[in-house]
């Protein structure tokens, strides 16, 4: 089975008004390479917010709230597209720190702030120890990223130990509905969800660190839809996201292959529509 190859700099201008594009890169390299987890979430987050009818960034501007002066930490900041957000509101005045784990995407978000002339600093670290000194933050942002990390607490308490006093911790990520639609095209493939999957592991982690340390917690919910022009655009998302690729046999992929061309080949129109439901926290240290 040959799948199409589009780049992801190339999603924005083939996106509107519908998706009508084929993702990343062939079925087989998802399979035989591990490595491909950072750019396939990049690819993820750009159909989601490009090819959606919600706007993140413009949420996300309003809870920062970036400003003049603020010292700002975006932790698992991927290719930085965040942090040039709020440098063009915060201004050379300000600090705008970048950390992620991958090395390869720090290069990205180092060379694209270069292209935009903005002043940004970016390392390759871990959230936890996080790499700073005890209030050295006005704002810590994180976006889709804190329900990977093996440990969130010791995360979320990085996060509060560098925020300096009436400072702000600004969280998103899946709700424990996300992704509805993922799951049935999974199981209609003739392939189980494992309990380790825990779509409920962003909220319930949040909620009950933050309960447990007595800070306020602010929640709000949103929706993403995206509308896809046909089942194989959409096996091409699913076959970037975590559920098949870190919760599948690969050694079956040739039936699983199989099963996903008949299940297109049946024009069923039933996996068209995907709803990224949405999860942010605001938590401000008093």
């Amino acid at each position: 089975m040959e799948w199409d190859y589009t780049k992801a700099d190339e999603i924005e201008k083939n996106c509107p008004p519908k998706v009508g594009i084929m993702f990343g890169i062939k079925v087989k390299q998802v399979i035989d390479n591990r490595n491909v987890g950072d750019y396939a979430l990049a690819d993820r987050q750009a159909i989601n917010w490009k090819c959606g009818n919600f706007d993140l960034d413009s949420v996300l501007l309003q809870y920062v709230s970036p400003k003049q002066g603020m010292r700002l930490l975006d932790v698992a900041c991927g290719n930085g597209h965040h942090t040039r957000l709020y440098a063009k509101k915060i201004g050379n005045k300000g600090t705008i720190v970048g950390i992620d784990q991958s090395a390869s995407l720090i290069q990205d978000a180092i060379k694209a702030a270069r292209q935009e002339e903005l002043d940004l600093r970016y390392q390759v670290a871990f959230a936890d120890p996080l790499p700073f000194e005890d209030n050295a933050f006005d704002v810590v942002t994180c976006n889709y990223a804190l329900y990977h990390f093996e440990d969130m607490d010791g995360a979320l308490s990085q996060m509060v130990r560098v925020l300096a006093p009436l400072g702000r911790i600004i969280l998103t990520g899946p709700s424990s509905l996300n992704n509805q639609e993922i799951f049935d095209f999974h199981r209609s493939i003739g392939l189980e969800v494992s309990a380790s999957v825990g779509r409920e592991r962003f909220e319930l982690g949040v909620r009950r660190y933050f309960s447990q340390q007595g800070m306020t917690v602010r929640e709000e919910h949103y929706e993403n839809r995206i509308q896809f022009e046909s089942e194989r655009e959409f096996a091409n998302y699913y076959l970037k996201t975590r559920l098949f690729t870190d919760h599948v046999d690969q050694t079956n992929h040739e039936w699983i292959m199989a099963n996903i061309e008949r299940l297109i080949a049946s024009e069923s129109g039933q996996f068209l529509i995907l709803n990224k439901r949405i999860t942010l926290f605001e938590i401000s240290l008093r």
